[in-house]
């Protein structure tokens, strides 16, 4: 088992505090790994990781490489303007292309941003998101075609006349680059309340899996939507109901097409799995913890989380392992989500100001 440590300069975990004229100060992460919906490691013919870390004081999105002596060097600075990016997610897809997209803002105003690396180039930064509403948590995944698909929620400014703090509603929106080209922004939630954090996952058979949470009048429930191949969507279907609010889901999707999805709970980390109308049970699979991340490699399923102290991951093959603590630190997130990416299973996290990552090979591949 291998584990290192990634320098993040000087940056210390926190938030961004940002107006949008007339609405209320919003939140924005920027601790290095945050957040658990987005998926910050890749390890095919390289091990790639992006985060946020301060330049100049100022958070910025860093892409670096990790040899396998535990070298790094910082291969490039994903983000080139002047104000603060955070909340980045890099993928890659057919032929080793590589996809970071994450959060900048210009002045108040937060975007969703894009950029590639294709025959060994990068393209140049490009905004995503239409101007003049804020947009961030990205969640984004390549299909077998290298379509890239692209999920984030974002300020829709009609409330239906609905009194909300920010002036709008947050609503998750769904795009894809097809022919070099974005398409127009879907609307995938169902409107007031707000619409939060998705997480995209595509499967072999090119089927998108989107899910965020949402309330449902009571608490905020864990929500579920498909494309299918023919670009059709399952309606927004409720995986968790009760009293206590349900929030920060992850998803993966195994080569069988079965979607897993973990999520945050006051009663601790769970966990279910299954697809479109057939759903399993739902499996508490810790006691207490926030900021779950799912994989998937071969056989098994493994899942982490933070106790706000420590990270612990647990793996379930045929059945469920005993949770075993990775170390100190918040934030994780793992390495693949879905069948067909390179089977060494990773994990990175936040320890302070910088990022640890680790090979899980022994600790998921143990019988």
């Amino acid at each position: 088992m291998r584990r290192w440590v990634v320098g993040c300069a000087t940056l210390l975990a926190g938030a961004l505090l940002v107006e949008w004229g007339l609405t209320q100060p919003v939140r924005v992460g920027y601790a290095p790994t945050e957040a658990n919906s987005q998926r910050k490691v890749v390890a095919a013919e390289q091990v790639l990781i992006t985060y946020t870390a301060a330049v100049s004081g100022v958070p910025a999105v860093l892409l670096d490489e990790v040899g396998p002596d535990g070298s790094r060097r910082t291969v490039l600075r994903v983000s080139e303007g002047p104000g603060p990016a955070t909340l980045s997610t890099l993928v890659t897809g057919p032929g080793g292309g590589l996809h970071v997209a994450w959060t900048e803002f210009t002045g108040s105003l937060g975007r969703v941003h894009y950029r590639r690396r294709a025959a060994g180039a990068w393209t140049p930064p490009a905004a995503v998101s239409p101007s003049g509403a804020y947009a961030g948590y990205p969640s984004l995944d390549v299909d077998s075609t290298g379509r890239v698909h692209l999920a984030w929620y974002g300020i829709r400014q009609s409330a239906g006349g609905r009194p909300v703090a920010h002036g709008g509603i947050y609503e998750i929106f769904y795009t894809q680059l097809r022919g070099g080209a974005w398409t127009v922004p879907e609307v995938l939630s169902p409107g007031v309340p707000d619409s939060l954090n998705p997480a995209l996952a595509v499967d072999a058979a090119g089927r998108v899996h989107v899910v965020w949470f949402q309330s449902d009048g009571r608490a905020y429930q864990v929500v579920y939507r498909m494309r299918a191949q023919d670009g059709a969507w399952t309606p927004p279907g409720y995986l968790t109901d009760g009293e206590a609010p349900s929030t920060r889901p992850a998803l993966a999707v195994d080569g069988a097409g079965t979607v897993h999805v973990v999520w945050e709970h006051r009663d601790g980390i769970w966990y279910r799995s299954g697809r479109s109308g057939r759903w399993d049970r739902v499996v508490r699979i810790a006691p207490r913890g926030r900021r779950p991340a799912v994989g998937v490699v071969g056989a098994s399923v493994f899942v982490a989380w933070s106790d706000g102290q420590a990270v612990w991951l647990r793996v379930r093959t045929r059945g469920w392992r005993p949770a075993a603590r990775l170390g100190t630190g918040d934030h994780p997130s793992v390495f693949p989500w879905r069948a067909g990416q390179a089977s060494r299973p990773w994990a990175v996290w936040t320890v302070g100001a910088q990022v640890r990552a680790e090979d899980l090979s022994v600790l998921v591949g143990r019988r």
